[in-house]
């Protein structure tokens, strides 16, 4: 049996690794300032090196993404956490409504399914991002509880974060040779960029973690694992080839937790990256079982 080295496997260890030390070591918290900077690197390698196909936006099968995630979930997760802590009620909020994992289009490659509709699906949810963001807290949190979410502070730093990176990756796309230099080195530098945000962001977080009652958090994880779960099997079941299933499978379950992780601590603070954080196991975890799955099939 042939097993490809994956990068993706590898990858879930590290940031297994990141979570364990970033918890045990809450002195490093220190480095949260850096995460939007390496949140905007890690985004800027991976716009640079995507396919870019405008003409795959037009596709029909993509209005599920924002049906399910953006219409159907958010009052879901909003009412059934209404007892939670804010903080673990905001993070569940907004792991639950991340746009997908900008890494998606490589796992999908991995398995041989349908990269080019994941890689339009993945870059036009990114991009709309900041708007979902804005507009979800502003209906959910700001008019229904009344809980003060800085909307506008999160719009205008989403934004920046997301479209900056983007702009930026298109010119240095009309460089070939300085395009290609940076290129060669993306493999290697965004799974370290992912990994050090997840390590910083679990530092930061390290003591509100132990003040948090047991129950609290095993219930913020279920949940986690649930949303989770739920993602996957709607993108499975919205096709009739297998690799086809399975790329929207991971395309849907498959979130940029990395956001997700920095939104959150710009909305309430470490605490609430933490069922960001449980997502990175979950998702990391099932799409390594996909891999496995199909290299065994293979």
């Amino acid at each position: 049996m042939k097993i490809n080295k994956d990068p993706g496997l590898l990858t879930g260890a590290g940031l297994i690794i990141a979570i364990i030390s970033g918890i045990m070591l809450p002195q490093a918290s220190f480095v949260k300032f850096a995460i939007p900077w390496l949140l905007g690197l890690m985004l800027f390698f991976s716009f640079l090196t995507t396919d870019l196909s405008f003409k795959g936006f037009l596709q029909l099968r993509l209005i599920l993404f924002p049906v399910i995630v953006w219409i159907i979930l958010p009052p879901i997760v909003f009412f059934v956490t209404k007892n939670f802590e804010i903080s673990l009620r905001t993070g569940l909020f907004i792991v639950s409504i991340a746009p997908p994992a900008l890494g998606a289009p490589v796992i999908v490659s991995i398995i041989g399914g349908d990269k080019k509709s994941i890689l339009s699906h993945t870059v036009l949810f990114n991009l709309l991002s900041p708007f979902a963001y804005a507009i979800l807290f502003s209906v959910w949190f700001s008019s229904l509880s009344g809980v003060h979410i800085p909307v506008i502070k999160i719009f205008f730093k989403v934004a920046t974060i997301i479209f900056l990176p983007f702009v930026i990756s298109l010119i240095i796309r009309k460089i070939p040779k300085f395009k290609d230099r940076l290129s060669s080195i993306s493999s290697f530098l965004s799974p370290l960029l992912l990994i050090l945000v997840v390590f910083s962001a679990c530092a930061s977080a390290s003591y509100k973690i132990r003040e948090i009652p047991f129950i609290s958090i095993l219930k913020t994880g279920i949940l986690v694992f649930i949303i989770c779960i739920v993602l996957y099997f709607t993108g499975f079941i919205t096709a009739k080839r297998l690799k086809t299933r399975l790329s929207f499978a991971i395309g849907m379950g498959q979130k940029n937790t990395s956001l997700a992780v920095w939104i959150s601590m710009l909305s309430s603070g470490p605490l609430a990256s933490v069922p960001a954080i449980i997502y990175i196991i979950c998702h990391h975890t099932i799409t390594a079982l996909i891999i496995l799955l199909q290299n065994k099939e293979n």
